[in-house]
């Protein structure tokens, strides 16, 4: 297997309405008290988060992608792809959207 100790194992738990599936690499999942302490850390959190684990909501707000930061990054994911000769031409979908927002 590929991901060797990383090969991700996972559990539910219910958190209110919700339930939730919880992701952890095999080394993790091998180790009971391990597997404790994440589920009682997801679980505090999502108390916390009336519902939704605090650190993901705070990690989403800070994963706002700017236009500027967009641009750049595709700029550099392009001229790699020139660098070793693949074509590096837009998508019609993404082209269309950058239509649309102009």
């Amino acid at each position: 297997q590929a991901y060797g100790e990383h090969l991700i194992h996972f559990f539910y738990m219910r958190v209110g309405r919700e339930i939730a599936r919880v992701e952890i690499p095999r080394w993790v999942a091998e180790d009971r008290a391990q597997v404790d302490l994440v589920h009682a850390l997801v679980y505090d959190q999502c108390l916390k988060g009336q519902g939704y684990p605090v650190a993901l909501a705070r990690a989403h707000e800070q994963a706002i992608v700017r236009a500027a930061d967009r641009r750049a990054f595709l700029g550099i994911v392009e001229g790699s792809l020139l660098r070793a000769e693949l074509p590096a031409s837009d998508s019609r979908k993404r082209e269309s959207k950058e239509r649309q927002a102009l």
